[in-house]
């Protein structure tokens, strides 16, 4: 399993796929090294990231101040 914990990209690079591709990336290695779930959490007011998440297949794991999400990954 894999655990995502920060991603953050500068706001002045922000819109321009950056945290996708490194996301992906990132999701990609794990699932390369045999990882067959993902699992973050961001903000419940971090409209951004929650679109990102969802647009890349992740499922709601909890919500509420926090926001939980679970990824099934391919290999």
């Amino acid at each position: 399993m894999l655990y995502l914990h920060q991603l953050e990209v500068v706001e002045s690079h922000r819109r321009q796929g950056i945290g996708r591709a490194l996301l992906v990336a990132f999701m990609r290695a794990g699932a390369q090294a045999g990882a067959t779930t993902m699992f973050l959490t961001t903000g419940e007011a971090n409209t951004a990231a929650r679109a990102l998440y969802d647009s890349l297949g992740g499922g709601l794991a909890t919500q509420g101040p926090t926001v939980n999400y679970w990824f099934r990954l391919n290999r």
